[in-house]
């Protein structure tokens, strides 16, 4: 059996109460990740840790049509993770959406035939449909 010291140290129980950030979020609790060095804070809270920061860049539009393309964002999803560009959580939510986007593809693919246009254009027409409101 593990000792709860040896697993406290990798990581797998959670971070000690000692070492975690002292930030409270909006709902009371403590943030729950470690504190960056030589702070009371983790990397996300610590004012000085946000200086270091990259600045996100704006999110492009994805166009995914086609299982082809979900499976080129998949293939993106995976090289980013494996070169740690990308964190796994992130990943995963990337993964989950491509599933569901998949599952409505075929649904999509028959509403279009319905209205007559092909699914790009049907696509574009919803697309259209929903600035209006």
């Amino acid at each position: 059996m593990v000792e709860k010291k040896v697993v406290e140290e990798h990581g797998l129980v959670g971070v000690p109460d000692e070492r975690r950030c002292t930030h409270v979020l909006a709902d009371g609790r403590r943030c729950k990740k470690l504190r960056w060095a030589g702070t009371e804070q983790c990397s996300l809270h610590a004012p000085e840790a946000a200086e270091k920061r990259e600045p996100r860049a704006a999110a492009s539009p994805l166009h995914l049509l086609t299982a082809k393309e979900i499976h080129e964002l998949l293939s993106r999803t995976m090289e980013e993770v494996q070169a740690g560009k990308m964190a796994v959580g992130r990943a995963y939510a990337i993964g989950y959406l491509a599933q569901m986007l998949l599952a409505t593809l075929k649904e999509l693919d028959k509403e279009a035939e319905d209205e007559g246009v092909g699914l790009p254009e049907f696509m574009r027409l919803l697309q259209e449909m929903g600035e209006e409101k």
